[in-house]
């Protein structure tokens, strides 16, 4: 190892065990990212580094899949990508860390000093306090009982995720009080991202033309399909199942309607409905021309069947896909060219289905299993008044019965 690597790696290492604050020498991922969302020098290091799905690529981290971090996995990551860090950022992150454990000390010992002051001063106020000590352990106890009743693991979940797209949500600028922000798990892994309910989201407020964004938050702790995707209206009101989600958006598309603010004829927002579904199918193309001989150079060929891709590729051809769906966007875009578009695509798709079935690892789908998964959902049931997308299907029979077949798997 060069005398550079070492030094890189020293400095990882004494990052590590900056946010080690309990020196257990593991941390969660949450707590990794949340370790760097702290710093904002740091943060922007790493997202000049690694680019802007940094939080997508740290998901790598944890080599041996136990859920944890250690610090010989985070110093063989930064040496695999090729990633440094600054001595001075790593010497600022330590002189913050420390004077977060300096104010917590004192504010122990402060508190600490101040509760035999009191408990000597007035004996009597202790006494006169124990019915309300009562009264509170009352209200712990049925607090405690409530909790018990309810799935522990689901509710621990919805907190922390409520909690993170909280934080997420309030460094976004808003649009008044009814803003619509859909959470969902980022595009590149899972079928969480390509979920139907997800999918029909973005299209029926595309054909609508309702303003909405879309977070993509990596929150480690959520382990089931369920909790993911939900919409947030403004800063208070949460909607989590698809029947209060839509039943809310059909109320805003009925105003628009109403209102006559849908701005432009059937024709514009059938196209601005096709755009939207264009850009996964972009994916998919794209997918495909990374799986060609000639850029497997850079991989072996037994990564080509693990999940989840090489993460650097995977984020170097999305940047790509990026700049051409703008491209396209800006071009005055008539029906039919997207409809020929989506036909040369479901025939490369079904042509390549056609030679390898759909495959999981680790009780994940593949990226390319997730993707097509969620495109083929979405033409299905885009909810649209005439589907074109689902007669187009009807002709690729391959591509049926892929979708039928991992919909069996999820139910």
């Amino acid at each position: 190892m060069a005398d550079g690597d070492k030094m890189q790696e020293q400095v990882v290492r004494r990052l590590f065990r900056a946010w080690d604050l309990d020196g257990n020498g593991s941390l969660s991922h949450t707590e990794v990212k949340r370790a760097i969302r702290a710093h904002p020098a740091l943060r922007k290091h790493i997202t000049k580094e690694v680019g802007p799905h940094w939080q997508q690529l740290f998901d790598d981290l944890d080599t041996n899949h136990d859920g944890m971090i250690e610090e010989q996995e985070l110093a063989d990551f930064f040496r695999k990508h090729g990633f440094s860090i600054p001595l001075t950022l790593v010497e600022d992150v330590i002189k913050s860390t420390e004077q977060q454990q300096q104010q917590q000390q004192q504010q122990q010992q402060q508190q600490g000093q101040q509760e035999p002051r009191e408990s000597a001063a007035t004996p009597a106020a202790a006494t006169m306090s124990a019915p309300q000590q009562q009264q509170q352990q009352q209200q712990q106890q049925q607090q405690q009982q409530q909790q018990q009743q309810q799935p522990q693991d689901e509710s621990t979940v919805h907190q922390q995720l409520l909690q993170e797209a909280s934080a997420i949500l309030s460094r976004t600028p808003r649009d008044g009080s009814t803003q619509l922000t859909l959470y969902q798990q980022p595009p590149a892994w899972g079928v969480c991202s390509s979920s139907p309910v997800s999918i029909a989201i973005q299209s029926f407020c595309t054909f609508h033309q309702i303003p909405f964004q879309v977070v993509n938050t990596t929150n480690t702790a959520m382990s089931t399909r369920d909790v993911l995707p939900l919409l947030r209206v403004g800063a208070d009101r949460v909607l989590e199942t698809p029947e209060a989600i839509f039943q809310h958006l059909s109320k805003l598309s009925d105003a628009n309607d109403t209102n006559g603010s849908s701005g432009g004829d059937e024709t514009s927002a059938d196209v601005s409905a096709y755009l939207a579904l264009v850009l996964p199918l972009f994916n998919i193309a794209e997918t495909l021309v990374w799986e060609e001989a000639g850029n497997r150079v850079a991989v072996g060929q037994d990564e080509l069947c693990t999940y989840p891709w090489p993460l650097q590729v995977l984020l170097a051809w999305r940047r790509r896909v990026a700049a051409r769906t703008a491209a396209h966007t800006r071009r005055q875009f008539q029906p039919a060219d997207v409809e020929q578009e989506i036909d040369d695509i479901f025939c490369a798709v079904s042509a390549k289905l056609a030679t390898c079935a759909p495959h999981i690892v680790a009780n994940r789908f593949t990226f390319v299993d997730a993707v097509v998964y969620g495109v083929l959902a979405w033409a299905l049931h885009a909810p649209l008044a005439v589907n074109p997308f689902k007669s187009r299907l009807e002709r690729f029979p391959v591509l049926l019965s892929f979708y039928h077949e991992l919909q069996r798997i999820l139910d």
